[in-house]
């Protein structure tokens, strides 16, 4: 599990190696450091062949918000369905206030021979 800092808005780049289950952390912090609150918060995590192009396959489902200021966020699926060894293009939303969490590149990999 890959656990990242976020601040606002950050550029977060993965490596997913797509034979195990999906497993992220991260804690959400605004630009000064703060956290973010996003109880409440309704939150679409998105893979994408293009930046900014239609949503390859979306996870509502396995997201989390927890920790003493509700900002740690944390993403998990058994397997993430429709890619393939390649980088894609990735984003978390905060569609409850139109606000874009992170995004950055998904690398996934078949593991061993791929790393």
């Amino acid at each position: 599990m890959a656990t990242n800092d976020i601040r606002r808005a950050a550029r977060i780049d993965i490596k997913y190696n797509i034979r195990e289950s999906f497993s992220w952390s991260g804690t959400v912090t605004d630009s000064n450091g703060d956290p973010v609150d996003l109880s409440g918060k309704t939150l679409i995590y998105s893979i994408r062949t293009t930046e900014g192009g239609t949503a390859l396959t979306t996870i509502t489902d396995g997201i989390t918000v927890s920790g003493a200021s509700n900002n740690i966020v944390t993403i998990s699926a058994e397997s993430i369905t429709g890619i393939v060894g390649r980088s894609y293009y990735h984003d978390l939303e905060n569609t409850t206030d139109n606000e874009m969490v992170f995004d950055g590149r998904l690398i996934a990999t078949y593991g061993a021979y791929g790393d």
